[in-house]
């Protein structure tokens, strides 16, 4: 029984070493695995950074832009408000001038038939 009880020692010490083995080439394998899934996240992250600065500066210049149509749009209505206030203001000098034209022409026609009445 001694021999037997032996010999089921050494198969044990083989199943334990060959255990160790696969457990270990198990961990390498994992471990090769996520350092591969580790840097490929890595260029995930700097290509998504390079993105992220691309847009940032597209945005940049496009709220550069926006302000610039913004100053044109406020310069037009400040010349438009102008514009406005420059007609009104010769529109209040033409009525002015036309009513002192019908004044003189009430006077003149004034007058004429005052001249001819008494005349």
């Amino acid at each position: 029984m001694q021999g037997a009880r032996c010999y089921l020692w050494i198969w044990e010490d083989l199943l334990r070493e060959y255990v160790e083995e696969m457990v270990a080439y198990c961990h390498a394998g994992e471990f090769d695995s996520l350092r591969e899934t580790c840097d490929e996240l890595r260029w995930q992250l700097l290509d998504v950074q390079g993105r992220n600065i691309e847009l940032c500066s597209i945005l940049e210049a496009k709220e550069a832009q926006l302000q610039l149509y913004r100053d044109e749009l406020n310069q037009s209505k400040r010349e438009v408000a102008e514009m406005k206030h420059n007609m009104e203001s010769e529109k209040a000098m033409l009525q002015w001038v036309l009513y002192m034209l019908m004044f003189i022409c009430v006077l003149c026609v004034s007058v004429v038939v005052g001249k001819n009445y008494l005349g």
